[in-house]
């Protein structure tokens, strides 16, 4: 029910029953939960075709948020998305990059309070995702080359520490790619290329 909803965008009960072939009660009850959760919310009254008007169940996408975080030479970009993928807020500081302690606290710090300001809004922060321009290891824990930012061998830890939220750690091509995976589904097989002033890329197989 909560991938259909999600796809949807709304439904009512009888499109879950038609679709997916639930009963009622079962219907009744798994909206409850997600009702409970936040991941759902009552919509309006769907148009009555002689019948009594069904209600519609609407996919809460800003109910739950990640953070973005990108560290350039001269400032800080932190974007807030939705469930659906959707930008819903953006924090900027300007803040030249140091690879020190001082620095990582000062950008957690900044990320700290944007999050907080994203909860007092009504949304549950699910975590942080620092894209950074370095080569990262295949468990996520450190940057194994770092030529541009000088950051090789920063760990995840040191990152993330003083951070209130889960954190990882992603090449930013990485994260362009799987931006392309999120918003189109139907993508398999794909050789992304990033024209900035320091070209990048990733390339997609099996999506």
């Amino acid at each position: 029910m909560t991938a259909f909803i999600y796809g949807h965008g709304s439904a009512t009960k009888q499109m879950f029953e038609h679709e997916l072939g639930l009963s009622l009660p079962t219907i009744t009850q798994n909206l409850r939960t997600l009702e409970a959760d936040g991941l759902i919310r009552k919509g309006r009254m769907q148009e009555s075709t002689g019948g009594r008007k069904a209600q519609i169940y609407e996919f809460a996408a800003q109910s739950h948020v990640a953070i973005g975080v990108r560290m350039r030479s001269t400032q800080v970009v932190a974007v807030a998305v939705d469930m659906n993928g959707t930008p819903i807020a953006t924090r900027q500081r300007t803040l030249p990059y140091r690879n020190n302690e001082a620095y990582y606290q000062h950008v957690n710090g900044i990320i700290n309070e944007f999050a907080k300001e994203l909860s007092r809004q009504g949304s549950v922060v699910l975590g942080v995702a620092f894209c950074v321009q370095g080569i990262v290891s295949a468990d996520g824990q450190s940057i194994t080359f770092g030529k541009i930012m000088g950051n090789t061998g920063l760990t995840l830890g040191q990152i993330s520490h003083g951070l209130e939220y889960p954190a990882l750690m992603i090449h930013d091509s990485d994260a362009s790619a799987m931006a392309e995976l999120w918003f189109d589904h139907h993508l398999t097989d794909a050789v992304c290329v990033y024209c900035e002033r320091r070209p990048g890329g990733a390339v997609i197989v099996n999506g």
